[in-house]
């Protein structure tokens, strides 16, 4: 009887821990699916005045990435760092064309969004 109580016991520590995991990992989902939607909301309620400010930013980081690109003598072939720079040259151009054709706002933070994690992964891979 003893032994089939600390059994339980331990499923149910088990059982708990693995509920307290989802949770977290839920949380952690939820965070950034609520950043994501407040992000969105900020931006189209002033669509205008972020898209501006959005279109420098975004194009002087991807400069930065290219700029980084073609000055650091990496141990990537010249044909990689090429594509590398169409990537980012692709999402930057993108994404100001979305803000100049007036494409909805949220086409707009998508390529925003990927735009800014291009040129900041060409950074960081050659930087680092």
């Amino acid at each position: 009887m003893s032994n089939d109580h600390t059994t339980s016991m331990v499923i149910d520590a088990h059982q708990s821990q693995s509920r307290a995991a989802e949770r977290n990992e839920t949380s952690r989902t939820n965070y950034v699916l609520d950043l994501y939607n407040s992000f969105m909301e900020e931006y189209r309620s002033g669509s205008v005045a972020y898209a501006t400010i959005s279109l420098l930013g975004q194009s002087c980081l991807a400069s930065v990435a290219a700029m980084v690109l073609l000055m650091n003598p990496s141990g990537f072939s010249r044909p990689v760092q090429m594509i590398e720079l169409f990537l980012v040259t692709i999402f930057c151009m993108g994404f100001n064309a979305s803000v100049l054709s007036q494409q909805k706002e949220k086409f707009q933070v998508n390529l925003l969004i990927v735009s800014v994690l291009v040129s900041l992964t060409v950074i960081c891979l050659h930087l680092f």
